[in-house]
């Protein structure tokens, strides 16, 4: 219905998605999914869970020996960087540290 779940575990359990991705930590990384900044709530999925209107997935090294670069992504698709190592906030803007990925 045009919602997002906010749960990697309902993702993983209805195989939407790959079972690896509800693991976290991962490769050094640890993940979450969450209702996007200003998103509202938009009802519940085909299994009863809560969705939103909009979504923001994050990845964040566990230290700065398994990674340097935080990344984000949201509803709208743009991979986003930032080199400190701290997932880009929303809204998503480009600036000394953070930038989008380039898809070339």
């Amino acid at each position: 219905n045009g919602a997002y779940s906010t749960s990697l575990t309902m993702l993983v359990a209805e195989q939407y998605a790959s079972p690896d991705l509800d693991i976290t930590p991962k490769s050094g990384y640890r993940f979450q999914l969450v209702g996007a900044s200003g998103s509202r709530p938009a009802g519940a999925d085909c299994t009863g869970q809560p969705t939103r209107t909009g979504f923001y997935f994050q990845a964040e090294p566990l230290d700065a020996n398994t990674g340097r670069r935080g990344f984000a992504t949201n509803h709208l698709g743009t991979i986003w960087q930032d080199s400190t190592g701290i997932a880009p906030p929303e809204p998503f803007t480009a600036g000394a540290t953070i930038s989008p990925l380039d898809g070339q």
